[in-house]
Formats: C-alpha cells, structure tokens, sequence
C-alpha cells in the first residue's frame, strides 16, 4: 500500500531537539507520557493507593496514659500518680485480614490505572491518526485545486477559450477552494484534540507518518488469550476478592477486642507513701453490633463486583472477534481499492493532462477526470484511516498493541 507521509516541516513542540523534525507516532507517545497531567493525576492516584496500603498494614498504636491526682482531706493531702501502657490484642484474626484487604486493594487500582493509561495511550493514537488523516486531506485538496489553477492559467495564456469553458473552470476553482477551506477547519478540530492531549496549547503540531497499518494483523486468538488478562478484569477480580475479605472480617466482629495495660501506681500521703505495679485488662462487648449489617454490606458488594466482571468477559466476548473480522476486512478493503482505483486514478491523471490543450478533449471531460482522481485520492486516505481504526479499536477491546502480538 502507499505510503502518505508529509513532507518536512517544522515543528515547535519542547519535546523535539531540532526545529526541523517532524513529530512521528513514536514522538508523540513520548511527549504524551511526559506531558499529560491526566498521566499524572493517575500516578498521584496510584502512588495514594501505595500510601493506603502501607498504612493497613501498620500495627494499632498502643496508648501511654498519666494521670495524678491530689486530694485535701482532715489537714492533710494525699498524691495518686500512675503511668499506664495499653496495647490493642487482636484474638480475632482480624487485624491479618485487614492486612491481605489493603494489599488486595492497592493492586484492584493498580489494575484500573494501568487500564486507564492504555484507553489514553490508545486515544492519543486515534487522534494522532485522525490529525494526520485530516492533514493528507488537506494536502491532497490543496495538489488539486493546483492543478485546476495550472489549467486556468494554460487556458488563459493560450487564449481563444470561450465563455462557457472561462465560467465552468471558474466554477470548478471555486468548489476547490471551498472544499480545501473547509478541510482546513477541519484539520483545526483534529489538531486541538492532538494538542489537548499532547499538552500544546499554542503552536499547530505538524506530523509524519504512515497512514495505512502496517504489517500483518495477528490472528483471533492471541487477541483473545491478551483479552483474558486486561487489567481492569484482573482489577475487579481483586476488588472481588477484597471485599470477600473484609466480608470475613466483619463476620469476626463478634470476637471480643482486648485491650490489656501495665504500668506503676505511686500513693503519698502523711505519714506513708508507696508504690506498685498496675495491670488491668479491658473487653469490648459485642452485644448491638456483631458486624453483620457490614458483612452482609460487603457480600453484596462482592457480588457487585463478580458481576460486574461477567458482564465485561461478556462484552469482549461479543466483540472481539467481530471487531477482528472488522479489522481484517478493512484492511483488504484499503488494499484491494489502492491496488485498482488509486493506480487507476494516477494513469488518468497522466493521460489527461495536455489533452484539453491539444484539443482532443473537451474541457468538461477533463474537469471530469480531475475530480474522479480527486475523489479516488480521498477515497484511499478514507479507506486508510478506517483500517487503522479499527486496528486501534481491536487493541483497545483486546487490551493489547499489535506490536507486541508480532
């Protein structure tokens, strides 16, 4: 298949070292990585889970009490001093579980960020592709409309055409314009989108590239086998398993808390003073609240998060292996329409250019051969564009890049 790549031109993102370098695919993945705050956002979000995950697995405090007490009684003060250490007992088994739920939950996000960078990673492709299918348009209607401006001024240089000839060019030239015009606007909108992402607020990104996929499209089945493992239905199998958790956690809440405490009582009053070691021990009782409301809370959370991941191993399911045929079908279709059509349209181009001017054509029937070039020329970057589409929107499904199926 062809290859529609733009010519040098320069680009003024931060990114690149040299003005005179385009912005590839492979450019704009890097500078979207270093650059876009909702990569960052993720990053913070992840390295919060990191934090919470740290902090279920920390011990309970154990508590340091003083208290002193001094009483005026008969013409004489009595003093009570006593320091205390209290530390939490877990008997339940609780605080182990506490522990394997905040593990779990740090890779449940783990998993949901990691899906989140690729569906960004995967949209910045789709509008690198669509900003540089909106440029080829462009720059296609722009060949065009030269060509109709060359043939206006060979008209005009020989002399003698008529009127009606003069009016139908004049026409022609102006639909040019105008479809090259509103192709620009176009471009505008694709180009934000690309910079949006790219975190370019000011100058247009100019790119380079090839537009039709490259390479063979592996088949169905490693897509499927990669499907299987996305990270977002690994996220809500352990979102699953962590509420299974904290669901076992909470049915132990009717074990009693222990509580035990040490430390050293000292008494003085008039005439004797002394001093000994205080112990005390303190149970929490389980009588109102046993835990089941939040067990039965995190069951049905649980269940929410199983069927959750059913429905969405049912929505690859269904997909999949359409979106497969899709892709492979566009991809035969780009091909088999630039094999015919395409060549077709440049042999014309070749056969019509001097023929008007020889007069061996009528001017209609070469304005005729240019549009059906012209349309044959935009028709091939269309069909392009939908083949990488699709490719793009398999490896969002799937979950995973064609480069590394290869």
């Amino acid at each position: 298949m062809p290859r529609f790549r733009l010519a040098v031109i320069c680009c003024l993102l931060p990114c690149l070292a040299h003005a005179e370098d385009v912005l590839s695919d492979k450019d704009a993945l890097a500078a979207f990585r270093a650059r876009n705050p909702a990569l960052k956002a993720l990053a913070a979000e992840l390295e919060a889970a990191q934090a919470e995950r740290r902090g279920g697995r920390l011990y309970p405090n154990p508590e340091l009490e003083w208290s002193r007490e001094r009483v005026n009684a008969g013409g004489g003060a009595s003093t009570e001093q006593s320091l205390t250490l209290a530390l939490p007992l877990s008997i339940s088994g609780r605080y182990g579980l506490t522990r394997r739920s905040a593990d779990l939950g740090f890779k449940e996000q783990k998993g949901l960020v990691e899906r989140r960078i690729f569906e960004l990673e995967n949209e910045l492709s789709l509008s690198f592709y669509a900003s540089l299918w909106a440029q080829e348009q462009a720059r296609a209607l722009r060949e065009g409309l030269g060509r109709m401006r060359s043939l206006a001024q060979a008209i005009q240089g020989r002399g003698g055409a008529d009127v009606q000839d003069q009016l139908r060019l004049a026409i022609e030239v102006s639909e040019a314009e105008a479809a090259l015009e509103e192709s620009e606007l176009h471009r505008l909108e694709t180009d934000a989108a690309l910079r949006q992402l790219l975190g370019v607020s000011t100058e247009p990104v100019k790119l380079s590239g090839a537009l039709p996929p490259e390479g063979d499209l592996p088949r169905f089945e490693s897509f499927s086998a990669k499907a299987d493992s996305r990270s977002d239905l690994s996220a809500l199998e352990w979102r699953r398993l962590k509420q299974d958790v904290l669901r076992r956690s909470a049915e132990r809440a009717w074990i009693p808390s222990l509580k035990v405490a040490a430390g050293r009582k000292s008494i003085d009053e008039p005439g004797r003073s002394g001093s000994g070691l205080v112990t005390g021990l303190s149970l929490e009782l389980p009588i109102f609240n046993r835990g089941q409301a939040l067990a039965a809370a995190e069951k049905a959370r649980q269940k929410g998060a199983a069927a959750r991941g059913e429905e969405l191993r049912l929505e690859i399911a269904a997909f999949l292996r359409t979106q497969h045929e899709i892709a492979a079908k566009r991809r035969a279709l780009a091909q088999r329409y630039e094999q015919t059509a395409f060549r077709q349209a440049e042999r014309l181009e070749r056969t019509v250019g001097t023929s008007y001017l020889e007069g061996r054509r009528t001017l209609l029937e070469i304005l005729d051969a240019y549009r059906a070039s012209l349309a044959v020329r935009l028709r091939t970057l269309e069909l392009a564009f939908e083949a990488k589409k699709a490719d793009l929107l398999l490896e969002r499904l799937s979950g995973a890049r064609l480069e590394d199926l290869r």
